[in-house]
């Protein structure tokens, strides 16, 4: 009989397998270009499966066409050039702007506030819209693992300083297991700083060449007087990386984190990826409508502040949209909130 554990480490091989011997295959080089020159043509999903494409015997660090380098084996980690297009990238920023909120880290069994990381930051419902739910077949092919294995996309704004200092993303959770990959996207570039560190990383070696030949270009933080490597934020480009070595160990190289903004604003997005399907809420288009009988009953007992994310929602609308709509102020609710409100303004049969 296969226990839990053996399940999840069979899991945990299919993936990288998946993910690592086409790769083997492919490069020769420290960097290759993609079969297509469109990064956000959803049509190229299918060809792109493999990474299937032609070994390029020359850096393409100015290329607009996306390509993929590996950047370390230790962590496993790899920079996609132009995974997003320019409007793409702005989309995500612009979904980002108004619901940002003070960023927070794990700890017990909710986030907490820390000093460690104080960037502002939103999470979006899974096919949120079109462009979303092309970015996350995008990454399910970048990864080679499912769209069903990803949690929510994270906006993060970064300026004046803010940061997050070195930690690992490879937690374990009851929901999806290891969390064993993760693919950073830069959406917005700082002016100075904001440079993803792997510090304890060990970069192949046209990555350490190229660092050194630049390193004025990189903060303090981002050099580490040489120290592993790091990723200056490029608009469009994004990372991935895995947590996890192929046999389900830890690897505490994959230890990172987002240098201080010292001038401008950095956004990013990041999606988590799991070794199993990963539960998360998906979008539904608010329509005012409450979907238990006991809704009114319940508002009128104060449950639309007691539980608010049950009966108004929060990331996703909530059981009790259209009483709660009526009952909560709009100056006590969140922007999403106020989202979920609106299909009641606009209908003639609602009352607050």
């Amino acid at each position: 009989m296969m226990t839990t554990s053996t399940t999840a480490t069979k899991s945990l091989h299919l993936s990288f397998s998946f993910f690592v011997l086409p790769l083997l295959l492919l490069l020769s080089s420290s960097s290759f270009l993609l079969f297509s020159t469109n990064a956000y043509d959803a049509t190229r999903n299918e060809r792109l499966i493999g990474w299937l494409g032609e070994v390029n015997t020359q850096e393409e660090t100015n290329s607009s066409k996306p390509w993929i380098e590996a950047l370390s084996w230790d962590p496993r980690a790899f920079l996609y050039h132009n995974f997003l297009s320019k409007e793409e990238a702005k989309h995500l920023v612009d979904l980002g702007e108004p619901r940002v909120t003070r960023s927070t880290v794990v700890g017990g069994q909710t986030g907490r506030v820390s000093d460690i990381r104080t960037s502002f930051g939103t999470f979006i419902p899974k096919k949120y819209d079109e462009v979303l739910e092309k970015i996350e077949d995008r990454c399910a092919v970048f990864s080679g693992i499912p769209v069903a294995h990803q949690e929510q996309m994270q906006l993060l704004r970064y300026r004046d300083g803010q940061k997050y200092s070195d930690h690992t993303d490879g937690l374990i959770s009851e929901n999806g297991g290891k969390r064993i990959a993760t693919i950073l996207m830069f959406l917005h570039e700082p002016t100075e700083g904001g440079e993803t560190s792997f510090v304890l990383g060990n970069p192949l070696g046209k990555v350490k060449e190229r660092i050194e030949r630049t390193k004025d270009q990189f903060s303090d933080c981002g050099y580490r007087s040489g120290k592993g490597f790091a990723v200056k934020p490029k608009v469009g480009d994004a990372i991935l990386f895995f947590s996890f070595s192929e046999a389900g160990i830890t690897d505490n190289n994959s230890m990172h984190a987002s240098c201080p903004t010292l001038g401008g604003t950095k956004w990013t997005a990041t999606m988590w990826i799991h070794e199993r399907p990963f539960d998360t809420a998906t979008w539904r288009k608010p329509d005012c409508k409450d979907l238990h009988q006991e809704c009114a009953n319940w508002a009128n007992r104060g449950e639309c502040k007691k539980n608010p994310i049950y009966m108004l929602g929060n990331e996703v609308v909530g059981t009790c949209s259209r009483s709660c709509c009526a009952k909560v102020e709009e100056k006590d609710m969140t922007y999403t909130q106020t989202l979920f409100c609106k299909p009641c303004k606009d209908d003639s049969t609602w009352q607050r």
